[in-house]
């Protein structure tokens, strides 16, 4: 009853349609055109949150990525053990993402005449590359000894040891005395490279180095930093602002 009362004293026809609201009306264009908008906005709004996910997802993959950088290797002797001396099984080590230190002592002992050869064979995983070999610490109780240093490429020392060193197997060599601290090991160590000489940074595979000197002991600690092969955190994360800033373009040209 109520409704046939609003609909008599209206004059609205028992269909329910209201004359002003027939499908070429104002009234009916109107409500269309909010529709429309409506489900422009809404879009709009879909496609942004959908970019900016993306984004959020790569500043998380980067921020994981760069808490790789604090557990990168570390070799101590005194906490891991003396490295070895033996060629047909020198220590493996691998390293990671960000700085690894090794650090040790080699050398011949001139009270007992013993010799402390330390054989470290590392390892540079697929992805990463070897940027350098930062000579950190260095002390000699000789301020005019040199230690040696030679790489050769695999997990066996194929050549000899103190005077025996023929040369033929290595990479290239360094002497290193009490005035490198601080000086990148592996670019003196490509001064004296085998032809081809060896390019920098070096790629992922197996690497062998040996430490020594015939006449004195000394303590060392070199880091090695192993760096990305491909984009860095950083530039993933520019990426996803620049994916962001496409998606924003295309609405500006959509909308003009």
């Amino acid at each position: 009853m109520r409704q046939t009362a609003c609909l008599e004293q209206f004059s609205f026809p028992c269909s329910g349609r209201h004359p002003e609201r027939s499908e070429g009306s104002s009234v009916t264009r109107g409500a269309r055109f909010f529709a429309s908008l409506r489900m422009t906005t809404i879009g709009r709004y879909t496609e942004m949150k959908t970019a900016l996910g993306r984004a959020l997802a790569l500043a998380v993959v980067a921020l994981g990525c760069s808490a790789v950088v604090a557990r990168a290797a570390a070799y101590t002797e005194s906490i891991q053990g003396d490295l070895s001396g033996v060629a047909a099984a020198p220590t493996p080590w691998v390293l990671e993402l960000g700085a690894n230190p090794l650090a040790g002592t080699a050398g011949v002992n001139f009270n007992t005449g013993a010799n402390d050869y330390d054989l470290v064979a590392f390892t540079v995983p697929a992805g990463l590359q070897l940027d350098s070999i930062l000579v950190t610490n260095y002390q000699n109780a000789n301020p005019f000894a040199l230690a040696f240093f030679g790489l050769q490429a695999g997990t066996l020392w194929l050549d000899g040891f103190g005077f025996n060193i023929g040369g033929n197997f290595l990479m290239g060599w360094s002497h290193i005395d009490s005035t490198m601290v601080d000086v990148d090991l592996l670019y003196e160590i490509q001064d004296h490279a085998n032809d081809p000489p060896f390019a920098i940074p070096l790629g992922s595979g197996a690497y062998t180095m040996l430490i020594q000197d015939v006449d004195t002991t000394f303590d060392y600690t070199l880091t090695f930093y192993a760096a990305s092969a491909v984009p860095e955190p950083s530039t993933a994360a520019q990426l996803a602002v620049g994916a962001v800033g496409c998606c924003r373009a295309r609405r500006r040209r959509r909308s003009s």
